[in-house]
């Protein structure tokens, strides 16, 4: 409405001037022209400015970014840092200028410009809690106390994203852990001001100034399936009928040691910790250590023992990727005392005097999953020991070799673990038989009857809810928290079934310090 009144004074103006007075062509001609080229000038305004002009409208803060090879930047942003964030900004003053660009008479073009005046307001920053927000950017030094100058009310406003915020500060005790597991894209170091991605499954230093970022390693109990932490004394393991099972070791108050035969030295020996609190104390210590002090990055592994995207980290020699692998001279503490721990029960528990844990590849993961591995276990010459720790892991194997050829087993009972057990519980004396915790099932009538109310009548190879194709028939290797099982006489294929947040650490001798199997 103002244009167009505008317009009519304008008109009734040129109207005044005499018709001989030489200004009054070019009037008339710049009226004309102005209002031809302007229906070429855009009504709407570009939508980064529309936005700036907003903010200034309604005193919204911006948030200024700045690169490292900005040229008109007043200071130097430190070595290996890309892109800096400046801090909160409130526009106080804008400017608007139109003017002529070109014109060649069949064409005008113009440019328009505006410009926008900042000033820095405090707020936004990641302090510790109980720490005031800072009165000045980080990038100047702070003013002189003898002339202050009024500054805007800080901003309530964050200059970072919530899941990119610090833990709050915790007391640096080994004993804290965490009842949960905490999963984050990225961290802000509050010592340097530097964004890290979370490339690890738990305790990581800043690329800058190595300070930690206090993630708490999760308590086993906390991934674990509450219901399938009970006391037992056998196993949820199934195996075809062509395979004999035989206890090692039926005491009460021990780990016990499965053996599985398939063939004539082909061989699985599960030890099975019958998840006693008592028997998981070394691998609950394992499983915190290792989240705090091994550094498993996330990639792609691929060694002879595993493949496949996991949290990993290689040590010893035999792996195929060097640049990655660490000796064993400098491995955090942890892996030793598990690479202790794993001798131990090779020696103790299934009789491999002559097992060295010394090719060794470290697998985490936080959320459940199945996947086929790619390439077999290579047990054929030399044994293969996975240690499990944390969530309980499915294992799915088959030997290459395929299993020994027998008829086909009866309709009614599915063989397991616990009719090998009974079999070796009739050597103990009473008192061991009448153990709440050593009795298979108490109250079970018969064989069948236990069998048929503790596993399910499905194939145990379609556990794993794997696509890819798998053997006419397989075992089913169940592992809880410090179970081990270790693979003799044939390569496996095998496909592992993922129920929470586990570490498993695959190992085998090194070729020429292990003796030749039998």
């Amino acid at each position: 409405m103002f244009k167009h009144n505008l317009d009519r004074l304008n008109h009734r103006l040129i109207g005044l001037v005499p018709e001989d007075d030489p200004e009054k062509e070019r009037l008339v001609k710049t009226h004309i022209d102005q209002e031809y080229w302007s229906t070429f000038i855009p009504q709407d305004l570009p939508p980064e400015i529309k936005h700036l002009l907003d903010c200034h409208a309604y005193k919204i803060p911006l948030v200024l970014t700045v690169s490292h090879d900005y040229c008109i930047l007043p200071f130097a942003l430190p070595l290996g840092c890309g892109i800096a964030v400046m801090g909160f900004y409130r526009i106080i003053d804008v400017a608007h200028k139109q003017e002529l660009y070109t014109d060649d008479g069949k064409s005008r073009t113009s440019r328009a410009t505006w410009r926008f005046k900042l000033r820095w307001i405090p707020g936004g920053e990641n302090v510790p809690e109980g720490q005031q927000q800072p009165l000045h950017p980080w990038w100047q030094a702070p003013p002189s106390l003898d002339a202050p100058k009024p500054i805007d009310t800080p901003s309530p406003y964050s200059l970072l994203p919530m899941h990119l915020h610090n833990e709050p500060e915790k007391p640096d005790d080994d004993d804290q852990f965490a009842s949960e597991v905490h999963t984050r894209k990225g961290w802000h170091c509050r010592k340097c001001g530097r964004l890290n991605v979370q490339r690890l499954l738990g305790a990581q230093k800043c690329g800058t100034c190595e300070t930690g970022n206090r993630l708490l390693p999760v308590e086993a109990l906390y991934v674990r399936d509450p219901h399938k932490t009970t006391p037992d004394t056998t196993p949820v393991d199934t195996y075809p009928a062509s395979v004999s099972c035989r206890v090692l070791d039926a005491g009460r108050n021990v780990v016990r040691t499965f053996l599985y035969t398939i063939d004539e030295g082909v061989e699985i020996k599960h030890v099975f910790t019958c998840n006693r609190p008592a028997l998981q104390t070394g691998a609950d210590h394992l499983f915190r250590e290792i989240q705090r002090r091994v550094p498993m990055a996330w990639q792609g592994a691929k060694t002879k023992l595993a493949a496949g995207p996991y949290y990993t980290y290689l040590a010893g020699p035999g792996n195929e990727t060097p640049p990655n692998v660490v000796a064993w001279a400098n491995t955090p503490r942890c892996l030793q005392d598990a690479r202790k721990m794993i001798e131990l029960y090779a020696r103790d528990r299934v009789g491999d005097l002559n097992f060295r844990a010394e090719t060794l590849t470290v697998l985490g993961w936080t959320s459940p999953g199945t996947r086929k591995s790619p390439t077999p276990l290579p047990a054929k010459k030399l044994p293969v020991a996975i240690l499990c720790l944390g969530a309980d892991v499915e294992l799915c194997v088959a030997p290459v070799s395929g299993f020994a050829k027998s008829p086909p087993p009866p309709p009614v009972i599915k063989r397991s673990a616990s009719v090998a057990l009974r079999q070796a519980q009739h050597t103990v004396d009473k008192a061991v038989e009448d153990d709440p915790f050593d009795s298979p099932l108490s109250g079970a009538s018969s064989d069948e009857e236990a069998l048929s109310v503790r596993h399910p009548s499905k194939d145990p190879g379609a556990v794993p809810r794997s696509k890819a194709k798998k053997p006419a028939e397989s075992m089913l290797i169940t592992l809880v928290h410090g179970d081990m099982v270790i693979f003799y006489g044939d390569d496996f294929e095998y496909t592992l079934h993922r129920t929470g947040m586990s570490i498993v650490l695959i190992t085998q001798p090194w070729a020429g310090t292990h003796g030749l199997l039998k």
